[in-house]
């Protein structure tokens, strides 16, 4: 009953499992030139994607107020529970749940786009694409790694990045971070904390941007954490094993802050 719940929402349903796994990627748009900020000009960035890209926004935007001051203004609107590959059933720390019509991004980030006019869109999406899910049209458990979720994720990946590169903005996808969800709850080694699942998803981040050039570029967070001192999973700097304490937050803004700012006044890089 849910899942036929889930069909009569108003998001379109993804494709049957059979056929879903050779569906094609949404086409290209015609690329237009991306927007260029003059020097002496704050870059306006947009952060979008779940609740770590909020808090590195929060990062961001203490950056914009100390030693980044005038290179950027942060418009933080990362969304609390939602991913980028929409809809469905999902499993998180054993417990089962469905996400919710308000996480439907196409609602909300054109008007995002109108409201704020970014020249940089700072993406990042993670926990909740590597977690066991069911997708509408689908009745089997699966997660990333399974070719129908690949597909399904990359699709939904490339429409958003041509969603948020509409208006001119060169669009930032950051890879995310190994993770050990429920490691302050007393879990340990669940599905989604697979180190393969997180491989995978760093792997088609890459290839969706690589098929939008001149409009989208990858930014590999997660290689920088893990040269990090204490690695990516350091219980000092993470305090669930998914977010991040709201005091290093402001040390990722100061190491990611420059670089939005740079691609904002040069440009994406060739």
């Amino acid at each position: 009953e849910r899942l036929d719940g889930l069909r009569r929402s108003r998001t379109p349903a993804v494709a049957a499992p059979e056929s879903a796994v050779k569906a094609e990627f949404p086409p290209a748009p015609a690329v237009s030139p991306r927007r260029v900020v003059p020097a002496g000009q704050a870059v306006r960035v947009l952060v979008a994607g779940d609740s770590v890209a909020n808090g590195v926004g929060s990062g961001l935007i203490a950056w914009s107020k100390g030693a980044g001051a005038g290179e950027i203004a942060v418009s933080n609107s990362g969304q609390f529970g939602c991913p980028i590959a929409r809809n469905g059933l999902y499993r998180f720390l054993e417990q089962t749940n469905e996400f919710v019509a308000k996480c439907d991004w196409a609602g909300f980030f054109p008007k995002f786009l109108a409201e704020e006019n970014p020249d940089v869109v700072m993406l990042q999406t993670g926990i909740w694409e590597v977690v066991d899910r069911i997708l509408r049209g689908d009745k089997k458990w699966r997660h990333i790694g399974d070719p129908l979720v690949d597909n399904y994720f990359e699709s939904e990946l490339l429409a958003a990045i041509d969603t948020l590169g509409a208006t001119g903005a060169a669009v930032v996808v950051l890879t995310y971070p190994h993770l050990d969800a429920g490691a302050n709850q007393g879990f340990s080694g669940l599905p989604e904390s697979q180190p393969a699942r997180i491989d995978r998803l760093n792997d088609l981040i890459r290839d969706a941007v690589g098929r939008r050039p001149g409009v989208a570029t990858v930014i590999d967070f997660q290689r920088w954490l893990a040269d990090q001192p204490g690695g990516e999973l350091d219980t000092a700097k993470r305090k669930d094993g998914i977010h991040f304490f709201d005091s290093y937050y402001p040390v990722i803004g100061a190491w990611l802050g420059p670089q939005l700012a740079r691609i904002g006044h040069q440009g994406l890089p060739r």
